[in-house]
């Protein structure tokens, strides 16, 4: 009993790091530009299929390859910011919604033309593999996945924390106004924290792409989990997504092991309402401005 309680807690904060790196870009957008980015999953799903066609081609582990194309990722994060997003923004807010929508459908429409609508998966050379933890065996495959994630987002909080532009962007998120004043480019540094939000959403679909089929539409599925992470966290704050996805992860586990897979997730959406009905933010609320990012 000892080993199975054990082995759901850990296989549950392992997906649970997952969940949190598919959400905290959203998150970014949330807390620093104040959108709703719905064209979000589809930069997951887009490094999925990116990091797949690699895998497909030179058997290089997909989380490997988005990490090199990192960049990349961050540059059509960036210029969709300054060109699309910022624009609509500065003339009507609620356009940004429709115009990240269309934003979702052309991706959405490439990714099935190029890739067709097809279920993929990812073999990686482990993935058949357990690592015994002593007091549990977990899928190696959910160890890498879940450790190299903790990694990205604890880069991420130090960027946020203890580098200038980082710094810059905290502030820029608290007071736009004053940042100005102050003589920073918040265009820059919003289109910078969006760019940010994007590349790790596609290193992400690498991630999960070593754990679970997929196809163009999976995205619709992943938008909702990473909602229902930011929800409950609060928007703006690394580690108030970390809580909330590892907190995610646990519970959809341990609901897996008792309910079923279709009764878990009629579960956890049963407990974010209670939750919002019960606190009006989630269960950790919004993060404060000094608690931002």
């Amino acid at each position: 009993m000892l080993e199975l309680v054990a082995q759901v807690v850990i296989s549950g904060v392992l997906l649970g790091a997952v969940y949190t790196l598919m959400a905290v870009g959203l998150s970014i957008a949330l807390g620093v530009m104040r959108i709703i980015n719905v064209a979000h999953t589809t930069f997951i799903i887009l490094g999925t299929y990116v990091g797949w066609q690699v895998w497909r081609i030179w058997e290089v582990n997909p989380m490997l390859t988005l990490l090199v194309l990192a960049p990349l990722f961050f540059g059509l994060g960036y210029a969709i910011a300054r060109w699309i997003v910022q624009p609509l923004a500065r003339m009507d807010p609620t356009m940004t919604v429709v115009a990240l929508f269309g934003v979702l459908l052309v991706i959405e429409t490439v990714i099935a033309i190029v890739w067709t609508a097809d279920t993929r998966a990812v073999t990686v050379g482990y993935a058949g593999m357990q690592i015994d933890l002593g007091v549990a065996s977990v899928s190696t495959r959910r160890v890498v996945a879940g450790a190299v994630c903790l990694v990205v987002v604890a880069g991420l909080h130090v960027f946020f924390q203890h580098t200038i532009a980082g710094r810059s962007i905290r502030a820029m998120s608290e007071n736009r106004d004053a940042a100005r004043v102050l003589g920073m480019n918040v265009t820059a540094l919003g289109a910078t924290a969006f760019g940010l939000a994007t590349a790790t959403a596609a290193f992400s679909g690498a991630a999960l792409s070593t754990l679970l089929a997929f196809e163009p539409q999976t995205h619709y599925v992943w938008l909702a989990w990473a909602f229902l992470v930011v929800v409950v966290g609060g928007f703006g704050s690394v580690l108030n997504t970390l809580v909330a996805g590892m907190a995610l992860g646990l519970v959809e586990t341990v609901l897996n092991l008792f309910l079923g897979f279709e009764w878990a997730y009629l579960a956890i959406y049963a407990l974010l309402g209670i939750a919002l009905l019960l606190t009006g933010e989630g269960l950790l609320g919004k993060a404060t401005a000094t608690r931002r990012i």
